[in-house]
């Protein structure tokens, strides 16, 4: 199970696909999307899918909680986490972020880490949907 839809960084899983390479090797594998609230490591520990692409945050807390799972790779090797604001905004630091809204994967370690550490002091936050629509449109 992939952790987002799918786009360049899974293209060699497909790659695999479309040229036999799982067959080959009889792996008979389905490639099913994530997306935005996809219950990607819940799908792996409940057992209905074998292999899943997560984040290493996954990893930790499930390991923390006891859950047998392990890391196998690490496709990424650096995480790309990262706030992301308009160019015409003036926000150039975390301290410019106070009194505006920002859309986030609510719950998750490294938004968790940031509140814990008072890095968005007087900053709202909303979950995030997967759609960028409104950081585009101004709202």
């Amino acid at each position: 199970m992939l952790n987002w839809h799918p786009e360049a960084e899974h293209g060699g899983f497909y790659a695999a696909q479309v040229h036999g390479i799982f067959e080959r090797y009889g792996l008979d594998v389905e490639i099913r999307p994530g997306g935005p609230n996809a219950p990607v490591a819940q799908e792996l520990v409940t057992g209905r899918v074998q292999f899943a692409i997560g984040n290493a945050d996954d990893v930790l807390l499930f390991r923390n909680e006891d859950v047998p799972v392990v890391a196998l790779m690490a496709p990424i090797q650096n995480t790309p986490r990262c706030i992301l604001v308009r160019a015409d905004s003036d926000v150039h630091a975390l301290s410019e972020l106070q009194g505006m809204v920002l859309q986030a994967n609510v719950g998750r370690p490294f938004l968790t880490f940031m509140q814990a550490e008072g890095l968005l002091e007087g900053v709202q936050v909303v979950p995030y949907g997967g759609s960028i629509a409104k950081l585009v449109s101004d709202n």
